[in-house]
């Protein structure tokens, strides 16, 4: 998580960076495939359709449509249903796994059905609808801001992932505890202290 947040933070806010830096990120993303995949292959896609106009100007449109579909068959052929990471196995605290089960159902059920819907409606418009000659990169700055939209989530996405390895680090099995609202910073770093000298 640390190597794609990383990457990520460099892709969106370095001056003039290339479209295939994207790749960057999705390099170490790719190992995260069984802690996240829900959140690995919606980036997988949408780093793709942010290159499409450098794919066009190679000329690569139909290999660009084949690998997309292969892909999205590989997704449900081999399915979303390991949606739980790491931490989940790892701690006992309700109230966490219920607010990690709620941001996992938000992003699959809001984030990436507007985003793959997004997608395929820029492509279509693209096709029927010719833009007007003072406006000729009307397309490719759509395609740019929608792309940066769906960077930042996925960055906020990898601070959330490295936040919640960040705390199972400190405060290891007493999450639990520590969740609760009425502990003071000081009450969770006694909890930690003790169980570690236990």
């Amino acid at each position: 998580w640390g190597a794609a947040g990383t990457s990520i933070s460099f892709f969106l806010a370095s001056f003039q960076v290339h479209e295939k830096s994207i790749l960057l990120p999705l390099a170490p993303l790719s190992m995260m495939i069984w802690d996240a995949p829900v959140l690995t292959h919606w980036f997988g896609i949408v780093s793709m359709w942010s290159m499409w106009h450098l794919v066009a100007v190679d000329r690569l449109q139909v290999a660009y449509f084949c690998c997309v579909l292969l892909y999205i068959c590989y997704i449900f052929h081999v399915g979303l249903t390991n949606t739980s990471t790491s931490m989940d196995s790892e701690t006992d605290s309700t109230k966490w796994k219920e607010l990690n089960q709620k941001g996992q159902k938000f992003v699959s059920s809001v984030i990436i059905p507007i985003s793959a819907s997004l997608m395929i409606m820029i492509h279509i418009l693209e096709v029927f609808i010719t833009p007007p000659h003072n406006r000729a990169d009307l397309f490719p700055v759509i395609f740019v801001i929608v792309s940066c939209l769906s960077f930042c989530f996925a960055w906020l996405a990898f601070l959330w992932e490295l936040l919640k390895i960040y705390l199972l680090i400190l405060y290891g099995d007493s999450a639990n505890k520590i969740s609760s609202p009425t502990l003071t910073f000081e009450e969770a770093e006694i909890i930690s202290s003790k169980e570690k000298h236990e």
